[in-house]
Formats: structure tokens, sequence, C-alpha cells
């Protein structure tokens, strides 16, 4: 009891000092794709948003490919003010989560029961989602019988929700992958949205494959990664973050890729980076990160200048909250 009431009142302390500098609240988006409904409650309009879109859209693919005609909701909580491990919680209900820091009334997603996959995390991989999915429609049986009330006091939530053994959904995600879900990552999907010129990206076989279109042209790749933090594009030019600390530059229409840039003490920041173009082609990135001078936790807004000629950054300015 003791450590959930510190936990509360180290939230609220978080919050006022966001709010001091920068007010704001997380959203949640929705989307459907036919029988599965996706959300993700996050702070600012993350590229995490748009991977569990595709996340969703080949859940279906896959409910489609095994006959699976009855709702999946597929609830992400994106923890995006660090990193944290990742944790998982599988039911059969209506998706109702109490929060328990305002002992608030259960907050029902579902006005019926249905297979509920939810996820706790910095990043949402689409393959271990994709396992939990195929656990859990063959296992919906043992679900009913074996799902139970637990309270969950993690990254920055304080829920009571309904699971099956959280051990035994881990234990899951250690398996090969079968053949089913190995045929539903060998579909190519695009990051959502119609790409008529410019720099995007597809998924497929577990890989993010940055690519160029020009009107007219074939797509050209230009880069395979394991994960997509950030994409920034402009007319003829883009910023690719692989992490929430490094990026690629890419310009001439996916000609002419850069090197890897490290960002320094680029921790524990809370916001996409903002990027501006700026005087000579170059360009400003900004983001929101915290300071522990004295032992304190203030958020502060770091600018940095970045030429693409030279493909060197530095240290612009800073700006103390308020």
């Amino acid at each position: 009891m003791i450590r959930a009431i510190l936990r509360y009142l180290f939230s609220l302390a978080l919050c006022f000092c966001f709010g001091m500098a920068y007010p704001h609240s997380d959203l949640s988006w929705t989307k459907e794709f036919g029988r599965v409904k996706v959300r993700i409650k996050t702070g600012y309009d993350y590229e995490e948003i748009q991977k569990i879109y595709l996340i969703g859209e080949l859940t279906e693919k896959y409910a489609k490919l095994i006959g699976y005609d009855k709702v999946i909701f597929l609830d992400f909580n994106h923890f995006y003010v660090g990193n944290c491990e990742p944790d998982y919680f599988i039911s059969y209900d209506r998706g109702a989560i109490m929060n328990l820091w305002n002992k608030a009334t259960p907050e029902y997603y579902l006005d019926y029961d249905a297979l509920v996959i939810r996820q706790v995390a910095s990043l949402f991989d689409v393959c271990n989602s994709l396992q939990l999915v195929e656990y859990a429609v063959s296992k919906v049986d043992r679900i009913v019988s074996l799902q139970r009330m637990i309270e969950y006091d993690e990254n920055y939530c304080h829920w009571r929700i309904n699971s099956i053994d959280t051990v035994e959904i881990k234990h899951r995600l250690q398996q090969p992958i079968s053949k089913g879900l190995h045929e539903i990552l060998n579909i190519k999907l695009e990051r959502p949205g119609k790409l008529k010129e410019g720099v995007s990206y597809y998924f497929q076989e577990n890989l993010f494959t940055v690519f160029s279109r020009l009107k007219g042209k074939p797509d050209k790749d230009i880069i395979s990664l394991t994960n997509i933090y950030q994409l920034t594009s402009f007319r003829r030019s883009a910023f690719l973050f692989d992490t929430d600390s490094s990026f690629y530059f890419i310009n001439g229409s996916g000609s002419i890729i850069s090197k890897k840039v490290l960002i320094r003490n680029a921790d524990e920041h809370y916001t996409p980076f903002e990027i501006k173009p700026i005087e000579n082609g170059n360009f400003s990135i900004s983001y929101w990160s915290y300071s522990k001078e004295s032992g304190m936790r203030l958020d502060e807004k770091r600018t940095l200048f970045y030429d693409p000629k030279t493909n060197e950054l530095k240290r612009k300015e800073t700006h103390k909250g308020d």
C-alpha cells in the first residue's frame, strides 16, 4: 500500500513537471481492421502508432488465414518516457481497466466479451505481437478458465485487469515462429497512408525497409532496419531515426544516405524529435528531455544543429522549463 502511494505521488510530481513547460495529456488512437480492433495510448504522434496499425492489419490477415471470425482487441499502452521491459496480458472479456490511482470505475472498451491482448512497452514488436495473437486464438477455452484479476503496478500504470499468467505469456514468445506466421510475415505492407512521392518504408520478413518513390520510376530500396523510431520527410530528403538517439539523413530522393549520426545525452527524452529546415540547407532538431541538475528532474528543451554537407551535429541551445 505504501509503495502504491509513493508511486502515485511521484506520478503527480512528474505530471506537474511536464505541465510547467509543456501542458499535455495522453491520448488514444483507435482503428479497426475487419473484426480486429486496435487502440494505442501515447503522449505524442510517435511512429509506434503506425506500427500498431501494421500489427492490426497483419492480425486481420492471420485471422482470415486460420478462419477465426470473432473480435480481437489489441490494446497498446506506450511507455514513451524511457525504455522499459515489455509486459503482456491476455484475457477474454470486455477489455476493462480499473485505474487504482484515481479509484475510477472499470473502463470497458467493448460491449461484449472478446480476446484482449494488451501490451505495455516502449517499442511494439510486430512478430511478438503476432505470436501472442496466434497463441490466444488457439487457447480461448484455456484463457477463459485460467484468467483472473491481477494488480499491475509498473511503468506509470497502476491497474487492476484480467489476465492469464504473465509468465506463461512471455514463455510463449520464446517459442519458434510457426509456418502460418512466417506466411503472414512474408506479406509486404507499406506504412499506412498513400505515398505518392517521397520517402517511406514497408514491413516484410520482420524488417522495416525504407524506400524512395518518384513519379514514373520504380521504387528504390534504401536500407532495411529491425526498428524505426521516427521518420520525418521533406520534399527531397528525410530523417530516419533507427533508435531514440541515432539517425540517418537521406538526401537526393534516396540516392544518398549518410553514415549514422549519434545524439549524445539524449536519454530520457519524452517527445518525438521536431525537425525544421533552416538557413543554408541545414536543420534544427529539438526535443524535450529531463534535466537532473541538483538531483531534481526538471524538463528542458534541447535544440541541435545538423549540417548535411558535413554530417555533423552540434548542440545549439537549451531552454529550461519555467
